[in-house]
C-alpha cells in the first residue's frame, strides 16, 4: 500500500509540476490537517530509515482554497531539509522533527515545523529561499527546493513563512534547530498566475 501510494504521489507530482508550469489547475477546498497527514504518510518510511522521530500535534485545522499537491510538496521540501540537517549534524540517537498546527485567529492557522539539527547559520538564514542557494554539498543539494516552496506557498497561496533558529526543551533536554512557521489565511485568494 505504501509503495503504491508513493508511486501514485510521484506520478501526480510530475503531472502537477507540468500543470504548475502551464498554470492549469483546479483549486480545491483543502483541510490543512488532512494535507499534512498525507505528507507524513509519504515521508514515514524515510523517517524510519533515518531513525528520526516525528512528533506531530495537529489538533487545530482549517480549510483553505488551494492546490493540494503544491502544499504537500512544500511540506515535503521543508521536512526533507530538516531530515538532511539532522543526518549531517546530530550524532546522538535523538533525532527529532516536530510538526504542530496552531490556530492564530478565526481566519488563520500556522503550521510549525522544527527540528533538532542545530539550526541554519545566521549569516545565510536570510538567503535560504533564493534560487540555487544551498548550504548542502553540491552533489546533494540544488538550491531549488526551498525557492519552489516559497513560490508555491507565498506567491501562489499567499501564506506567510517565518524562518528562525530556536532553542527549546523537550523531555528535560535542550535542543536547537531550524523552525519554519507557515501561516495560512483562509481569506487570501489563491494565485493561479
Amino acid at each position: 500500500d505504501i509503495i503504491n501510494k508513493q508511486a501514485q504521489y510521484l506520478s501526480k507530482t510530475i503531472d502537477d509540476f507540468r500543470n504548475f508550469i502551464k498554470n492549469e489547475k483546479d483549486i480545491k477546498t483543502l483541510s490543512l490537517k488532512d494535507t499534512l497527514d498525507k505528507t507524513l504518510s509519504i515521508l514515514h518510511p524515510s523517517m524510519i530509515n533515518n531513525n528520526i522521530t516525528l512528533i506531530s500535534d495537529l489538533k487545530d485545522d482549517m480549510n483553505v482554497e488551494g492546490y493540494e499537491n503544491e502544499i504537500i510538496q512544500s511540506f515535503i521540501n521543508i521536512i526533507n531539509n530538516a531530515k538532511d540537517a539532522i543526518k549531517e549534524n546530530v550524532k546522538s540517537d535523538e533525532k527529532l522533527i516536530f510538526i504542530n498546527s496552531v490556530q492564530q485567529d478565526s481566519s488563520s492557522l500556522s503550521i510549525i515545523i522544527k527540528d533538532n539539527g542545530g539550526g541554519i547559520p545566521d549569516n545565510v538564514i536570510h538567503r535560504i529561499f533564493e534560487p540555487y542557494f544551498t548550504t548542502k554539498n553540491k552533489s546533494t543539494g540544488t538550491g531549488i527546493g526551498l525557492s519552489m516552496t516559497y513560490k508555491m506557498l507565498v506567491e501562489r497561496h499567499h501564506a506567510l513563512i517565518d524562518v528562525y533558529n530556536e532553542e527549546y526543551i523537550y523531555n528535560d533536554k535542550n535542543y536547537k534547530g531550524a523552525c519554519f512557521k507557515i501561516t495560512f489565511n483562509k481569506n487570501s485568494p489563491t494565485n493561479i498566475n
